[in-house]
């Protein structure tokens, strides 16, 4: 099986695959056998050449930019990574992967000194110093590497985040997937305790959303089944822009899964809201584990006045808890400068048909299958119950109505299916050619 090392230009691979740190970070030494092949060996292949190609490889040495557009726009919904990366990948020839992040600054001081480069059979080559300063400078690398990551998991290939820097002797050091993005930006951070982790782990608040911890760890999804541990899915849908050097406010964000994502992709500022106390000080308290910089309040949102305007406000599965929500939508309106997405259960949802009389209960088939759906298209508000743990819910007509004809200031209005059943997500944004 093969071994990928895979990083950006100048991330340290070849130096990688000639130092002893390999051999480490492999648990003992390389095969006597073994052998190095480039990735541009491999472009335009399928995934069964591929995997013909990499029979007995040891090391496959790959440039994480290859073959991508310098002018990509790298997002979670919207960008694959390469054809050749993907063949790659499916083969299932590849066994481990040691994935090497550097700061960019390192990057870019590399790059405008090299030379030359390896380039396996095609022997060495010249270093188009030009053409790889401007890559590293304009593709989005925050979203390269969430992408890279989400792909090696998808895909069942075990992997280990390397920090690759000047600032060690050694030249690495071990990193995990959660400070990727502090590494990028030349900030290395040690891996925290096991028993830290599962402090976290443990609190009462993280029962909500699955966020990302270090050594492979992650909080749980408990007593909330109708979610399917949709979270993070339903990120990964909604963002179709970059998020490097944004700003998200997440209301209601529970323990904060979407802030500390946002912050992966590169945003610079995020702020959560959470009334819940269990939920908050579970924020609060992972956030110092990844070292965010988030804020987070623990407090109503409409009580919350310090809260500046950001790109993208969310407001997920918390307006139908809302008795004023007109008020409610208004102000998270005005604190969004370029969109305000939206999650809320449609009328089909099963807790408002438990609040209907007999005469139209939702165990009526025809009801069920036609008639809810068919108001769903009508610009209506129905009024649930505070005994299923709601005050309103909305047909996907009546929400747009309330923010593009109501509220106003927004130019376009996306709905996207959402990963819970007989829920909406509504994406408002500021510009038509935002999207």
């Amino acid at each position: 099986m093969t071994t990928l090392i895979i990083g950006p230009t100048n991330a340290g691979k070849t130096k990688l695959l000639e130092s002893n740190t390999l051999q480490q970070l492999l648990d003992g030494p390389p095969a006597e056998d073994s052998n190095t092949i480039f990735g541009v060996e491999l472009s335009s292949v399928s995934t069964a050449t591929a995997k013909q190609k990499l029979t007995g490889k040891s090391y496959l040495h790959y440039n994480l930019l290859h073959g991508i557009p310098i002018d990509a726009e790298f997002c979670p919904k919207s960008f694959h990574i390469t054809q050749d990366l993907e063949a790659i990948l499916a083969s299932k020839a590849i066994d481990t992967a040691i994935v090497l992040v550097s700061p960019l600054e390192e990057l870019l001081d590399r790059a405008k000194k090299r030379k030359v480069t390896p380039e396996g059979s095609l022997g060495t080559q010249k270093y188009c110093n030009e053409k790889w300063i401007n890559a590293l400078t304009k593709i989005d690398l925050f979203a390269a590497y969430y992408l890279l990551l989400d792909h090696l998991e998808r895909y069942g290939i075990a992997y280990k985040v390397i920090y690759s820097s000047t600032s060690f002797e050694s030249g690495f050091a071990h990193s995990d997937k959660v400070y990727i993005h502090h590494n990028l930006r030349g900030r290395y951070i040690e891996t925290p305790a096991t028993s830290e982790i599962e402090r976290i782990v443990a609190m009462p608040g993280c029962v909500y959303q699955a966020v990302d911890l270090p050594r492979n760890r992650s909080t749980g999804v408990k007593g909330y089944k109708h979610l399917g541990g949709a979270r993070s899915r339903t990120f990964d849908r909604i963002f179709d822009e970059k998020l490097d050097g944004g700003s998200l406010l997440d209301i209601g964000c529970a323990n904060g899964d979407f802030l500390f994502r946002a912050e992966r992709l590169g945003a610079t500022k995020v702020t959560g809201i959470e009334l819940d106390k269990d939920r908050y000080e579970a924020a609060v308290e992972t956030g110092k584990l990844l070292q965010s910089k988030a804020t987070i309040y623990n407090n109503s949102f409409v009580d919350t006045h310090e809260i500046e305007p950001h790109d993208y406000v969310t407001l997920m599965n918390v307006i139908h808890h809302i008795s004023d929500f007109e008020k409610f939508l208004a102000k998270a309106a005005a604190m969004a400068k370029k969109a305000l997405i939206i999650e809320f259960p449609l009328l089909s949802d099963p807790k408002f048909g438990e609040t209907l009389n007999s005469d139209i209960s939702l165990k009526d088939k025809i009801l069920k299958k036609a008639v809810l759906p068919l108001l769903n298209g009508l610009p209506l508000v129905g009024i649930s119950s505070a005994d299923v743990d709601q005050t309103y819910v909305f047909s996907s007509s009546g929400m747009k109505s309330i923010i593009m004809k109501k509220i106003g200031g927004f130019t376009s209005c996306y709905a996207i299916e959402s990963p819970i059943k007989d829920r909406a997500i509504h994406i408002y944004k500021r510009q038509r050619n935002l999207h």
